[in-house]
């Protein structure tokens, strides 16, 4: 769960749902089946796992890919990353990406007013 939080889900009040329901939600020791899999959220979560100070981290991205997949294929389990798009041809998207980011943007803390005169020494 601690992986899971509203800013990277894209289900209005999904982890809402997952946080009021804890005993829906119990480890299973999967092996030997097909798992399909989050194609973008996974990268963004593993990303997330690199130091991005310099960019261009590419080879240790493919480190940590390897990874993933190895615990897989040491359970013998089959992924299926699925990748929604950027966003459909007719654009049927757009207003609720929209929404969603001006949600975001409005949820960022609100710079402090500039002061002016006023000096501070370090």
């Amino acid at each position: 769960r601690s992986q899971l939080d509203s800013a990277t889900m894209g289900i209005p009040g999904l982890t809402y749902f997952i946080d009021s329901h804890p005993s829906l939600f119990e480890s299973h020791g999967l092996h030997d089946v097909p798992l399909v899999i989050d194609g973008y959220n996974i990268i963004f979560h593993l990303v997330a796992r690199l130091d991005r100070t310099h960019g261009g981290e590419y080879i240790e991205f493919a480190n940590v890919f390897n990874d993933f997949l190895d615990a897989f294929q040491s359970c013998n389990i089959l992924p299926y990353f699925i990748f929604d798009g950027l966003s459909p041809p007719d654009d049927s998207k757009f207003e609720t990406v929209k929404r969603r980011t001006m949600e975001r943007i409005n949820d960022l803390p609100q710079p402090n007013k500039p002061l002016k005169n006023k000096i501070f020494l370090p």
